[in-house]
């Protein structure tokens, strides 16, 4: 087996999910405690940094390259906006190596609240109904049924 070529860490506790957007030029990583963290790949930097949910994050996503969707163990699902240009004024102080839990998340556009009494996240695909990848379904694990699936979560941005 090869050694990996380089190891990124920041994050203060385990990693549960991880995300490449961007053509692969960025990846999200998310935690343990709700910290989420976007990196920039070709320099091995983070370039946005904050809490995302008081708990665990379940999953992660894109929604059209500017926008990131959060699934945590909170019950709730957040769209958070992430353009190229709000970039340079977002936090990257890592979690692990900052004092202060107070970090600029950015732009919070949509919440949801979903059922996160098991271990399943999200998932996602873009409507059928829209030509453009500006309207996407959301599936939820079923708060009614845990052997179930809930659709009928439908938005556009």
């Amino acid at each position: 087996m090869d050694a990996p070529v380089y190891v990124i860490r920041g994050h203060p506790s385990p990693v549960h999910s991880l995300h490449f957007y961007r053509s692969n030029s960025r990846l999200v990583s998310a935690d343990a405690e709700g910290w989420v963290v976007l990196w920039d790949i070709p320099v091995r930097r983070p370039v946005a940094v904050w809490r995302a949910h008081d708990s665990a994050v379940l999953g992660v996503a894109d929604w059209d390259d500017s926008n990131i969707i959060t699934h945590g163990r909170d019950n709730k699902i957040y769209v958070w906006q992430v353009r190229s240009e709000d970039e340079p004024s977002l936090d990257t102080r890592l979690p692990a190596t900052s004092s202060s839990e107070h970090h600029r998340p950015p732009w919070l556009l949509h919440a949801l609240d979903v059922n996160a009494l098991n271990f399943c996240s999200f998932a996602m695909c873009p409507s059928l109904n829209s030509a453009s990848s500006s309207q996407i379904l959301l599936a939820v694990p079923s708060s009614k049924d845990p052997n179930a699936v809930s659709p009928g979560f439908s938005h556009s941005i």
